[in-house]
């Protein structure tokens, strides 16, 4: 009989066998985890872990948390299955989506390796994710920069907390019109923390218009390894022929606060202009590293693109599957 509870105390799990670039190999630590499994929703602040087994046999493992303090979506961390187990993982993931639903979140994502064909599989074909989109990392190495290239027309500062509504209008507006709905975030997810004082694993800065100091993009430098810095960038076109110099930037950066260091960009394929990243990627001939697809499970019926006689003939635009109850009319 397969049983599902919250895990208080961790098993051995193949933490290599779970879902997630970078961010797989570390569980949290079993104090804070502790107090953590206490707090309501509103102020949880790390991943809390859920499992389906047999005895004492861990057949699927689950860990959710609110996406950069947003409680009203959350995001798939790690998630485990074990072979043959696929009715425990579908069991695991309907009952910490119901129990969360319930709290009032109203978005899952989560992040898979495109070669777990049987997680992606069970995820889209069995619990009603979509195939979203999909995120491309692509090594940067000191052979791809160029120290004698400097900026154009923009200059970098690092970011502040004041700035935080302005880059997430800015984020906001680079993604497809599409995908924007599940992915949007808001202001309070660009603000550090006091503790990012004392840690180096998020650098955050801003990009500028040198003609009306304007915001035109940011970059964010994330690890979870102390190795491998994740490289997450906003550009808006206009600004894009800046690329190359921003690498180098970035990379020279890290290069004078680290010894050692791996520089990984982070294109997402959902926002306006990543096509024009991969391209600069193709032509430089700097491969992909890892690819992983970005699975959403929401609460809203999405309207097809030019389906105009379904937008004609119903009153309801958005529609709430969790109580059957529209979320508004036009």
């Amino acid at each position: 009989m397969t049983i599902v509870k919250k895990l208080l105390s961790f098993h051995q799990v193949k933490a290599g066998d779970c879902t997630g670039y970078n961010n797989c190999k570390k569980f949290p630590n079993i104090f804070l985890y502790w107090i953590n499994a206490i707090m309501p929703i509103n102020f949880k602040f790390m991943e809390e872990v859920y499992i389906a087994c047999d005895n004492k046999d861990i057949n699927s493992l689950i860990s959710v948390k609110p996406i950069n303090h947003n409680n009203k979506r959350f995001e798939i961390v790690k998630f485990y299955l074990d072979n043959d187990s696929n009715n425990s993982g579908k069991l695991l993931m309907d009952f910490v989506v119901s129990k969360f639903a319930a709290k009032g979140v109203i978005s899952f994502t989560a992040y898979v390796d495109e070669n777990k064909i049987d997680v992606i599989n069970l995820f889209s074909n069995n619990c009603s994710f979509r195939n979203f989109s999909s995120h491309q990392f692509f090594k940067i190495g000191k052979e791809n920069i160029d120290d004698n290239l400097s900026f154009d027309d923009i200059y970098i500062e690092k970011s502040k907390n004041i700035t935080a509504k302005d880059i997430a209008q800015l984020y906001n507006e680079s993604i497809q019109p599409y995908f924007r709905l599940p992915l949007e975030k808001s202001q309070n997810e660009f603000k550090n923390s006091f503790f990012n004082i004392f840690s180096n694993n998020t650098f955050v800065f801003n990009i500028y218009n040198k003609n009306n100091n304007e915001l035109c993009g940011f970059i964010r430098l994330l690890t979870y390894d102390n190795l491998n810095y994740i490289m997450d960038m906003t550009l808006i076109n206009p600004f894009c022929h800046n690329f190359r110099s921003i690498l180098t930037f970035c990379y020279n950066f890290l290069n004078n606060k680290f010894k050692n260091f791996n520089l990984i960009f982070k294109n997402k394929k959902y926002q306006i202009n990543s096509n024009f990243f991969e391209n600069y990627f193709k032509e430089n001939k700097i491969n992909i590293v890892y690819r992983e697809i970005v699975l959403v499970k929401d609460y809203f019926n999405y309207i097809k693109k030019n389906n105009e006689a379904q937008i004609q003939n119903s009153r309801i635009i958005f529609f709430n599957d969790i109580n059957q109850n529209p979320a508004f009319f036009v």
